[in-house]
């Protein structure tokens, strides 16, 4: 009997080597006594250092463009827009006016071109409408001798790199009415060309300078020469009456009488207007105008 415990020290040892064994379990030796037996098993120690995982990279893709931000594609334009400005294009093929045999206006006069009409545009109702024109630059230039003289005079200004123009700026198609005023003029690039904007107005008699008619536009043409856009968006400022109903001081007479006067302090205050002071903003405007690519 006095056997017993060194046989239930066996059995211990036998029943925890095959736990070991079992389980995959690393042991170390230890002694019992003064005899040794097996192992046993020590738990992995699990490491406190932190796991750092490599997160991946954007490298290899697009950078998507501000959610407010939408691409148009016609097949003859494409170019980028903020749905703030407007919301929507409606492009259409207008067929060609020639100047000769239906005793057209030469103001109706145009080759077969397209027009884009912007829809949803934040200022609604005004004069002229929110359009663009994308003409045949040759064959509208061999129409009317005007109109070649508009295209002649753009290339000059751009060539020249040109800043302060006197006297009235190209401007496609041709309007029924005088242009006014310039202001705000700029260069700009866009994908495949260059060209001015500047702020107008178009007017038959002399009329207050009145957010109803004031407009931003673009006269632009492919670095190939074969390209003439023309845009048209309407804007507003804080500065300017409502409309032209009413002169300022409320005399007409006197109004007439000093309209330079009157015009020269209008421009000289739009030029000094920063771009946000506009309705929309003018660098919205140009960042689409800079988008465009002509095909």
């Amino acid at each position: 009997m006095k056997n017993h415990p060194k046989f239930l020290r066996f059995a211990f040892v036998v029943i925890v080597l095959a736990s070991m064994l079992a389980c995959n379990i690393p042991f170390i030796q230890v002694s019992i006594g003064n005899t040794p037996t097996a192992a046993i098993a020590v738990p992995p120690v699990l490491s406190t250092e932190p796991v750092v995982t490599e997160q991946p990279t954007n490298s290899g893709m697009a950078e998507m463009p501000p959610a407010n931000v939408k691409s148009y594609d016609s097949g003859v334009i494409t170019f980028a827009y903020d749905i703030s400005v407007f919301m929507d294009v409606d492009a259409q093929t207008i067929p060609a006016v020639q100047p000769e045999g239906n005793n057209a206006p030469y103001f109706a006069v145009a080759p077969l071109h397209t027009e884009l009409t912007l829809k949803g545009y934040v200022i609604p109702n005004n004069t002229p409408m929110p359009k663009m024109y994308i003409y045949p630059a040759a064959e509208f230039g061999a129409m009317l001798d005007s109109v070649q003289q508009d295209i002649n005079t753009l290339k000059l200004i751009i060539a020249n790199n040109s800043s302060n123009v006197q006297g009235d700026l190209p401007l496609l198609p041709p309007q029924n009415a005088e242009q006014v005023f310039h202001s705000n003029f700029k260069q700009l690039q866009f994908q495949n060309g260059a060209g001015i904007r500047f702020i107008t107005m178009y007017a038959q008699a002399l009329n207050p300078i009145n957010n109803q008619n004031v407009f931003y536009t673009f006269q632009g043409i492919t670095s190939d020469g074969k390209t003439y856009i023309s845009i048209f968006l309407p804007v507003n400022n804080l500065i300017l009456p409502a409309d032209g109903t009413n002169p300022p001081g409320g005399d007409w007479t006197a109004f007439m009488n000093n309209f330079d006067t009157y015009l020269a302090g209008v421009v000289d205050q739009l030029n000094a207007s920063p771009d946000d002071s506009f309705t929309p903003n003018l660098q919205l405007l140009d960042e689409m105008v800079q988008s465009i690519y002509l095909k």
